[in-house]
Formats: C-alpha cells, structure tokens, sequence
C-alpha cells in the first residue's frame, strides 16, 4: 500500500504535466491560409470543444486581394465554388460539401454558412478548395487551395449521469485518501523513503514495462511496419494515459 502511494502521487504529477503540454499545444493550433490572391475568411477562425450531436456555423467571406485585375474568364456569370474536404469522415458531419458564391458575393463580401455537426469526440481538419467556374454548367477553369487546416474539436455531450457519476467518484476518492492517509505508519513510510526499492520497482514495472509489453510491435524498426507504426504509437500513448488515470483514481 505504501508503494501504491508514492506511485499515486507522482502520477498526479506526471498527469499535470501532461494536460498542460496537451493544452500548450492546441492553443496554438490555427488555420493555414495559402499564399494568394484569393482568400477565403472564416468566423470564428477555428472551432473547438464543440458539443457532439449539436450543430455550429462556420461563417465564410471569399475576397480577391490581388494586385491585378480578375483573370479575364472570370465573368459576372462565373461561380466560385468552395468544397470542403475533412480528414475524418467519422468526427463530424457537414450540412453541404460544397458552398458556390457569385462575383457580386465576392465584390461585396458577402458571408456563405457551413454547418458543422460532431458525431464522435476527437479532432479533425477541414480542407478549403476553391474551383473557377466561367459559368454554370461548365468545367472549372482553375483550382485552388485557399485555406488548409482549420482545427474541429468535439468533445462528449454532458447529461445529468455524468454530473452524478463525477460527483460520487469526487466523494469516493475524498475518502479513499482520507482513510489511506490515517491509516498509514510514517515509521514505515520513512523507511521506504529511504530505501525505496519497492516503489521504485513497481513505477518502472507499471509505467514502463506494461505498456512496451503490450505494443511490443512498437519496438521494432519503422520499416518494418511502417502502416501500423502510428496506431502503435497512439495505442502505446493510449495505454500511458490510462494507467496515470488509474493510478491516480
């Protein structure tokens, strides 16, 4: 129980660093804008922590900033068509793929709404393609890319359970720790301390060894197994996250 201790409170640790990193790099997340004349703004310039199964706007403005004058197919007849392209089918579901604006959309600045739906909690890439249509009906006269990952986070719908559970799980570990903490011996905690073979052992065992034996797979060359070397790797990362959840719980 004493090298179940340490090991809890180093994982708090650890785990607090994690989240912070986590929380580090996504604020810094923002969208690519490709170098162009053509410009496509959105509103807001990036979407996180959107609730599954509740759809958000994406408002979209199409501006031309070049220098010059417009190419000479691009007639008061032409279409500017925005598709849209996801990384991940499964995450979220959009309203329409592909949103058309006319040069009088273009010359006035006129907004262009993209519904956006998330079915499962992660993250995905919305992709901007712009195609030049001289008139409806016709082949596109020129393609593209005018703006590349815009950054979609869901996260999981809360209900009334989940508030419920959380709370319990608050009180059971308050508890746990209270009844830990008068159970425990400082004559024997001092002496693991100053020989802590034990909990050393068992933080390398349950931290370290676990989870390379269970994505061994991982250990191998890069080329060896080069189409599943990133799902080891995330399952490798997955494995870390949950036993620093359980050690901690």
């Amino acid at each position: 129980m004493r090298s179940v201790l340490l090991c809890r409170v180093v994982a708090v640790f650890l785990l607090a660093g994690l989240s912070v990193s986590k929380a580090e790099d996504q604020n810094e997340t923002i969208p690519i804008q490709d170098v162009g004349p053509w410009v496509l703004i959105t509103h807001p310039p990036k979407l996180e922590r959107i609730t599954e199964k509740i759809p958000y706007t994406i408002n979209l403005t199409l501006t031309y900033s070049g220098s010059e004058e417009l190419p000479e197919y691009v007639t008061s007849e032409a279409l500017f068509v925005v598709k849209v392209f996801t990384t991940n089918d499964l995450t979220v579901v959009l309203n329409r793929e592909e949103i058309v604006f006319t040069l009088e959309d273009v010359n006035e600045g006129n907004n262009k709404s993209l519904q956006v739906t998330g079915q499962v909690i992660g993250y995905v890439d919305l992709n901007f393609v712009l195609d030049i249509l001289p008139n409806n009906g016709s082949v596109a006269a020129d393609t593209i890319a005018i703006l590349s990952d815009y950054v979609v986070t869901v996260v999981r719908e809360s209900d009334t359970m989940d508030n419920i559970f959380t709370v319990i799980m608050i009180i059971m570990a308050v508890l746990n720790t209270i009844n830990m903490g008068c159970a425990l011996d400082m004559a024997i905690v001092k002496q693991n301390i100053l020989r802590p073979v034990g909990p050393i052992v068992g933080f390398i065992s349950q931290f370290t060894f676990m989870p390379l034996v269970s994505v061994c797979p991982c250990l191998c060359p890069y080329g060896l197994l080069e189409q599943h070397y990133e799902q080891c790797i995330s399952k490798f990362r997955l494995i870390q996250s949950n036993s620093l959840v359980f050690a901690v719980g």
